[in-house]
């Protein structure tokens, strides 16, 4: 599973993956505030469906 090792110039975490770094969390952080994992699990879920 992939872990928050950095943050994007944002400021907001990313979750790399095997090759590629996503930047794109911020659109589930306004969505779920507050809320990590729900918005980690969405953005594992956004991410598979781009496989």
């Amino acid at each position: 599973m992939p872990q928050v090792l950095s943050v994007c110039p944002s400021g907001v975490p990313v979750a790399f993956f095997p090759r590629n770094p996503i930047c794109n969390v911020e659109i589930f952080k306004m969505q779920f505030p507050g809320d990590p994992p729900r918005e980690r699990f969405v953005v594992l879920k956004a991410w598979e469906g781009l496989l």
